[in-house]
């Protein structure tokens, strides 16, 4: 199956957290762990226990890059550390692509917020997504 989504982050599940309606799906990333809020069903469906291997999927649209390191009091689940690999510009918004430990995250921003974070190449940076903002393939 091929989709249109630029990040499919293979890892494992680390723990899958039941809720009512929804669960919480960690999935390591080779070190890097990935949360996501899926449905109940979803989980019971993929399959997903412990040790299963697992896609995340996360359209650029949805990773917010914040310049410098991690930080506390931020309510998004994941924050990917990792180095702007390049910063492609275009006439509107602007594709940067960060190094992971697990390879790249590209994050799909406005130019101007590009331009105002003067984001280039080697600039420490965090990806930021919400685990709502995570799908998980198996």
């Amino acid at each position: 199956m091929l989709i249109s989504a630029r990040n499919q982050i293979k890892g494992k599940v680390e723990k899958v957290v039941d809720g009512a309606v929804n669960s919480r799906v960690v999935l390591d990333a080779d070190g890097v762990k990935i949360s996501a809020t899926i449905t109940d069903a979803a989980v019971a469906e993929l399959g997903l226990e412990a040790g299963k291997a697992a896609t995340a999927i996360i359209k650029s649209t949805s990773v917010m890059v914040k310049k410098g390191g991690v930080v506390d009091g931020l309510s998004a689940r994941n924050q990917i550390a990792g180095t702007v690999d390049a910063v492609e510009e275009g006439a509107v918004s602007a594709v940067v692509k960060i190094k992971a430990a697990f390879g790249i995250i590209s994050a799909n921003i406005t130019l101007d917020a590009a331009k105002e974070l003067g984001l280039a190449a080697g600039d420490e940076v965090v990806a930021i997504v919400k685990s709502t903002d995570v799908m998980v393939a198996a």
